[in-house]
């Protein structure tokens, strides 16, 4: 996650923003909440600047997007079913987020 904050301008091409270095921050904060029974998420950035962790376990999945104001947006798809919502980052994961990522 930490290297993200390295790409610059045109990382992915013409019009792809800097990676903000907010959304690592928040990034990094959130793995730090994450509960120690959840498996740990691959990285990945988009073009729009915003970072992710995901999950991936055969046709279940999460994502957990940050943006640079502590802002974060999140789906997940388990056998439970599929939940999908945003939140400020402070200091909790939201439980339904957790319940999810406790099955990936």
């Amino acid at each position: 996650m930490l290297s993200l904050k390295t790409f610059n301008d045109g990382w992915d091409g013409e019009g792809s923003k800097q990676i903000a270095n907010d959304s690592v921050n928040a990034a990094l904060a959130f793995l730090a909440l994450l509960p120690s029974d959840v498996a740990p998420p691959e990285a990945s950035a988009a073009n729009d600047g915003t970072v992710d962790w995901y999950w991936r376990k055969g046709n279940k999945a999460a994502t957990v997007t940050f943006y640079a104001d502590r802002k974060a947006a999140y789906f997940a798809l388990t056998d439970a079913g599929s939940v999908k919502d945003a939140f400020r980052l402070v200091d909790k994961i939201p439980a339904p987020l957790i319940e999810s990522l406790r099955q990936l």
